[in-house]
């Protein structure tokens, strides 16, 4: 019986191994809720950034690329409403990681 676990277990982290990891940029100023967010997506098996200001994400999301963005759209600075944060954010199709 603890041999089948332990057997599962460890081909469920080889199987989690050769899957690809996907990159989640959180942007939000609220602490509680992006560490909340980032705990639960790492404990997924994401590889997660976060950001607490529009401008910080543009810089982030253009150097890193990430495969979804979670986008607070109140935030300080340069809110996720913003003009300029969409077009700071979006890279052409097949340019991210696709």
């Amino acid at each position: 019986m603890v041999d089948d676990y332990m057997a599962k277990k460890k081909k469920k982290k080889q199987k989690q191994k050769k899957q690809k990891t996907y990159r989640i940029l959180i942007v939000e100023d609220d602490l509680t809720l992006l560490e909340t967010l980032e705990y639960n997506l790492v404990e997924s098996g994401y590889k997660v950034q976060t950001v607490m200001d529009g401008l910080g994400a543009i810089e982030v999301a253009r150097a890193e690329k990430p495969d979804l963005i979670v986008l607070d759209v109140m935030l300080p600075g340069l809110d996720g409403f913003a003009k300029s944060v969409g077009e700071g954010l979006a890279y052409p199709r097949g340019q991210g990681n696709t």
